[in-house]
């Protein structure tokens, strides 16, 4: 027995750091923000998360949404470690990004939902959802080098425009509100068919609005990748040219004399 609720603390704090560690991967990958430098940094920012978030679980008397509420707090002040500069509106990114996030999550309750009218149940299904994540998370890390050049991490020619932004924002809001309802829209008092029709659209929405943030970003990646290059292109020439000139006067200098 005590094993079992032991063995159930760790499964949750695992969970917490797979739901923080996701929220962090969406705000590099579509925001662009920094990641925190420094190994040392990292592994005080992970124990200052695991620490208060086994403390929460064996404490008697704490309630379960200060534990849920955990992870989306620490990635606030990731948020705010992290950014060179406007620390505090950093904060104010956790909403969309957290609805990016909510966004991918509720299809895997909502596709099962549409067609059988029922949610998966936790379990054997959720355990299976989390291996994945895990795995995926160990392949990046094993291959860190190709995937932070695949995704242009480490460039300095990565900025988002102002629209882009806006975009960003007004989609991870959208995402937020549309994965809150497609994860509880059974308590709303629609009627089966409805329901699994409202939640059907929802889940196309949400994967149409994904797609099309990925297809953003990755063109945003290309269209700066080849502006970088240009400018460096134009940097060589002019260098060249100057060298030329230079050549040239150093030339008719000689040639007088």
């Amino acid at each position: 027995m005590m094993g079992a609720k032991w063995g159930m603390v760790i499964y949750n704090c695992i969970s917490a750091a797979e739901i923080l560690l996701a929220l962090v991967c969406i705000s590099r990958v579509v925001y662009l923000e920094p990641g925190m430098s420094g190994r040392r940094n990292k592994i005080l920012f992970a124990v200052a998360f695991l620490v208060p978030t086994l403390f929460v679980q064996i404490c008697p008397g704490m309630s379960k949404d200060i534990f849920s509420a955990f992870p989306v707090c620490f990635f606030a002040v990731y948020m705010v470690i992290v950014r060179r500069e406007k620390r505090i509106r950093g904060i104010f990114l956790t909403v969309p990004v957290l609805g990016f996030l909510m966004g991918i999550v509720s299809v895997f309750y909502a596709v099962p939902y549409t067609l059988t009218g029922k949610y998966p149940s936790e379990g054997g299904w959720l355990y299976a959802v989390d291996a994945l994540f895990w795995i995926a998370v160990l392949i990046i890390y094993w291959k860190r080098d190709e995937t932070v050049h695949l995704l242009r991490l480490d460039e300095p020619y990565r900025r988002l425009g102002k629209w882009e932004r806006n975009f960003l924002h007004a989609a991870g809001v959208f995402l937020f509100v549309i994965g809150a309802m497609l994860m509880a829209v059974t308590q709303t008092g629609i009627s089966g068919t409805a329901a699994r029709v409202i939640t059907g659209f929802g889940s196309l929405a949400s994967v149409f609005l994904e797609m099309s943030v990925v297809i953003l970003v990755w063109q945003g990646n290309q269209k700066d990748y080849y502006q970088y290059m240009t400018t460096i292109g134009e940097h060589y020439l002019q260098a060249e040219l100057r060298h030329f000139r230079a050549y040239q006067e150093r030339e008719t200098r000689v040639r007088k004399m």
